[in-house]
């Protein structure tokens, strides 16, 4: 399957010390990956205007913003 023809998904993230709330997904029209994360302090989106068009660069993205490391991250994208 092309990346063109991906389609839209969102799933749920769970990551320790975040809520169960937060996401994370493919937009298909930027086709790139994209995550909210909401905690108890608040939330931190990161957005398809990131391009991030890897899993990989999605779950580094992430372990930046949880504190965590990046295998850590993810695994919890792909569990």
């Amino acid at each position: 399957m092309a990346a063109h023809d991906r389609p839209a998904f969102r799933r749920s993230l769970a990551i320790e010390g975040w809520s169960t709330d937060s996401t994370w997904g493919y937009d298909e029209v930027f086709e790139c990956y994209w995550a909210e994360l909401r905690g108890p302090s608040g939330g931190h989106r990161i957005g398809p205007e990131g391009l991030l068009v890897t899993l990989g660069a999605l779950s580094g993205a992430v372990a930046r913003v949880v504190g965590c490391a990046q295998d850590e991250a993810y695994l919890a994208l792909t569990a």
